[in-house]
């Protein structure tokens, strides 16, 4: 993965923006996050062992129902929790070719690269990844994700961190590509995709090209799924509903839809104004990075991995002089109030957990803001 900050505004990467030890580093901190959320080393998590990979079980179940024609459809009593759009199904088709338990150490093994590859490509500078953002591999967010097998949000973050870079290259076509990818995680979408449209302001053929290669991609892998299942949409909007956390389902037991739709509307708004300056221009990456963690905070909370999306803030904020100590902190003050709760109880996991970090996010967007860095 190309490291964003070596990507400058107009220029390409002429070399391999990581040194070798970095590589090394990247490889051995992999294998050691699917060990450790393998059995039986997991034990040693607070979390239920039940639930190892059963993220993405959902995915293969669905993506396999696909691929044999079977009328097993998500968003059904019965299938389970499956708050993603179904035409995603269709890229994960290569994994239903695989048997489930097989498909399931597969995908948290792509969820440790691509988390590990998200720090490296944000951290990166000089041809070197600072080794205290090599901390983060040990965070909540990381280890969860990997633990669950959520490859789904870490193509969203790696994905929309790529439409980012493109921008800031004017490779519209490319920001288009990658927002449709980065589309399988619409409950963060909806801030970033406006952010770009400020990048794309007064270029309206840019704005075109990723609008058109973003329909090209989502085209056919709706079709496909509308002709196994032609209730997807309203089914799909129907189970959206049904966010049992975070402040969208809080808000939305209280005031209905204009509950959920309010803080995502909030957001946006603070997208446009956080970057009104870059208008037609390459997006700052301070303020790129501060977004994604705004996101955060607006998207349903169904467990610590929704933070991955607050990795890069983290990261930029750790870059100011002085301040390389905030990657380890994030890495380790979650962990400590999560040990210092309820154990692997729901409560914890699905809400303690999320929220420590939550607090974490809130703390960092001031800080990122009030200064800018220059690359």
């Amino acid at each position: 993965m190309s490291s964003l900050s070596e990507a400058r505004p107009g220029r390409g990467v002429r070399t391999f923006p990581w040194r070798g030890t970095d590589l090394v580093v990247l490889v051995i901190l992999v294998v050691a996050l699917v060990a450790v959320t393998s059995w039986p080393l997991s034990s040693l998590l607070p979390f239920n062992p039940e639930l190892r990979g059963d993220d993405f079980a959902r995915f293969w179940r669905g993506s396999h129902a696909l691929l044999t024609g079977a009328q097993d459809f998500p968003y059904q009593p019965g299938f389970g929790d499956f708050f993603y759009p179904a035409p995603y199904l269709v890229l994960s088709l290569p994994f239903s070719l695989l048997p489930a338990e097989w498909s399931g150490h597969l995908a948290r093994a792509l969820t440790a690269v691509l988390s590990l590859g998200v720090v490296g490509a944000w951290a990166s500078t000089d041809r070197r990844v600072p080794i205290s953002a090599w901390f983060l591999a040990a965070s909540l967010p990381v280890v969860t994700a990997v633990f669950l097998g959520q490859l789904p949000t870490l193509v969203g973050v790696a994905a929309f961190s790529l439409a980012i870079w493109a921008q800031r290259q004017d490779r519209w076509w490319l920001v288009g590509v990658a927002v449709a990818i980065g589309l399988v995680r619409p409950a963060n979408a909806l801030p970033v995709l406006a952010m770009l449209v400020v990048g794309g302001w007064r270029r309206p053929r840019g704005l075109l090209t990723a609008a058109a290669t973003t329909a090209a991609v989502l085209a056919p892998l709706s079709l496909v799924v509308t002709v196994w299942d032609p209730h997807w949409v309203p089914d799909y909007l129907r189970t959206v509903g049904e966010y049992r956390f975070g402040l969208p389902a809080v808000l939305g037991k209280s005031f209905g839809a204009a509950g959920v739709v309010l803080p995502q509307l909030v957001a946006v708004a603070l997208a446009v104004y956080w970057n009104r300056r870059e208008a037609g221009r390459p997006l700052d990456l301070d303020r790129s990075a501060a977004v994604m963690a705004l996101s955060v905070l607006v998207a349903p909370f169904t467990s610590a991995y929704s933070a991955m999306f607050a990795l890069p803030a983290v990261i930029r904020l750790s870059r100011r002089p002085g301040m390389w100590v905030v990657c380890p902190a994030f890495a380790l003050l979650p962990w400590l109030g999560l040990l210092a709760g309820i154990g692997d109880s729901p409560l914890s996991f699905y809400i303690l957990g999320p929220s420590l970090v939550g607090v974490f996010v809130l703390a960092t967007l001031p800080m990122l803001l009030r200064r800018r860095n220059r690359v």
